[in-house]
């Protein structure tokens, strides 16, 4: 499972504000857009990516902490934010995001270990 209600360390949430889910979506939207922003997504990439944006849609609809994001659609988000150059006004929340992902994808390298 893939954490989306992730804790940002936020002090004060303010009605308006962006909720935490919403915050993890948009660091991946940073990640996808600066990893492919000279080149853009190939076919693949695209449904992969339109794939994640559907799994977090859904989370955010229904105020969910956790997600299930296949591990080939895991593993685009894991190389988006290996290639991306992460904007440094964000950089605080954007590797609490970075982290979740990595530890979601060792969570599932884990259970195929064990099967």
């Amino acid at each position: 499972m893939f954490k989306i209600n992730l804790d940002y360390g936020r002090k004060e949430v303010k009605e308006g504000d962006l909720t935490n889910q919403e915050l993890t979506a948009y660091y991946i939207s940073t990640a996808v857009q600066m990893a492919f922003k000279d080149k853009g997504l190939s076919n693949s990439e695209t449904r992969a990516y339109a794939r994640v944006q559907r799994k977090l849609d859904e989370g955010m609809e229904d105020k969910a902490d956790e997600i299930e994001i296949a591990e080939g659609d895991l593993e685009f988000i894991v190389d988006a934010f290996k290639k991306a150059l992460c904007p440094p006004e964000i950089a605080k929340f954007y590797v609490i995001a970075e982290d979740e992902v990595k530890r979601a994808q060792e969570e599932i390298k884990n259970k195929q270990s064990k099967k």
